[in-house]
């Protein structure tokens, strides 16, 4: 997984919980670990760093924004062309 996909991505302080929280131990990432998130509602990438880990969930801060430029080839009209 190259990233994780949360609803609440892009808010500040985002707290990794259920599913997320088991790929994030599976993935064996630790505090100060930078992590991608998503939240599908727009084209960015959200970046956090992991601040706190416990038994069931943890804590992560937001470090950056990216937008994200999707590869779709555009056709766009010659003008001119004949």
């Amino acid at each position: 997984m190259v990233f994780f996909y949360d609803k609440n991505a892009g808010s500040e302080i985002l707290d990794i919980s259920g599913e997320n929280f088991s790929h994030l131990r599976a993935r064996r990432l630790s505090i100060g670990d930078r992590v991608d998130f998503r939240n599908l509602r727009d084209e960015s990438n959200y970046i956090y760093e992991i601040t706190e880990i416990s038994r069931k969930n943890a804590v992560a801060n937001l470090v950056f924004k990216k937008l994200r430029y999707l590869s779709k080839a555009r056709i766009l009209p010659c003008l001119g062309c004949g």
